[in-house]
């Protein structure tokens, strides 16, 4: 039998696998997102740097070629070989996003970031940050990146308005470096967590305390075996007979006794 190539598309997400520091990273097949490029380049840059022998610039490039699992960008790598080799390391990472992510990516990308709201319900704010500061890394070596200063411009317009208040008594408006910035909004936002947390458990015990309160307006027990037969002694219990009825019955009962129509014209005055 001919032998068959295995398959290395997948419908899932790529990832980066990179078990030996000083061994070339490996990019599994998948979906290629924006993450999985700034994690391929960040252990690209650690083998450099831990590989046993010294790895000229100009030879990057050269040294993580054969790191793509996917057929179809190990293909790509093959066929711009000399094209890609002589790039340095960076210029061949800008191509790679060229040709593997889409097209409008970085504003796809910087849109998600401005329409991104934090909601206290979800997230808290350290998560809800983290999560902000991650999608601005993918675009790193790029003109789209938000440096410290309209990062923080966008975390104060987007965070809630409770924390936003607390954040102004706070007087964190001052000058200061973004992580020191986003300690203290942590800070704030832990104390609001925890009012939001000690007002719902008050409500929760009013709303149980109002219900233990409430009179008992109904039999709630189940019925004894008495009691439900005299409901059925009541519910199969004949109704009333009308007059006309009782007439009928007596006039009936009558003529069985005397034999028949006869009967009733010998009585009769």
């Amino acid at each position: 039998m001919p032998e068959t190539r295995p398959e290395t598309q997948s419908t899932s997400d790529a990832m980066v696998v990179h078990p030996v520091q000083s061994r070339p990273p490996i990019m599994t097949a998948g979906k290629i997102m924006p993450r999985v490029v700034v994690d391929f380049k960040t252990r690209c840059t650690c083998y450099f740097h831990m590989a046993k022998e010294k790895i000229a610039d100009d030879q990057q490039v050269n040294h993580i070629l054969g790191s793509f699992e996917d057929h179809q960008i190990a293909d790509w790598a093959n066929m711009q070989s000399t094209l890609l080799i002589a790039m340095k390391f960076l210029d061949f990472m800008t191509a790679f996003r060229k040709r593997w992510l889409p097209r409008n990516w970085e504003q796809a990308t910087l849109s998600k970031i401005q329409k991104s709201h934090l909601d206290p319900d979800k997230e808290t704010f350290e998560e809800w940050a983290t999560r902000l500061q991650s999608l601005n890394a993918t675009l790193q070596n790029t003109t789209n990146i938000l440096d410290d200063k309209k990062l923080r411009a966008q975390l104060e317009t987007l965070m809630d308005e409770d924390l936003q208040l607390l954040v102004k008594r706070a007087n964190l408006s001052e000058p200061q470096a973004l992580h020191d910035w986003m300690v203290a909004v942590q800070e704030c936002d832990d104390k609001h967590q925890k009012i939001n947390r000690r007002q719902a458990k008050r409500v929760a015990e009013l709303v149980e305390n109002s219900m233990q309160k409430r009179p008992n307006l109904g039999r709630t027990g189940p019925s004894t075996p008495t009691q439900n037969a005299n409901s059925t002694a009541i519910h199969q219990q004949p109704a009333p007979a009308s007059s006309s009825s009782i007439s009928a019955t007596a006039a009936t009962r009558t003529s069985s006794t005397t034999g028949g129509y006869s009967a009733w014209t010998r009585t009769c005055p």
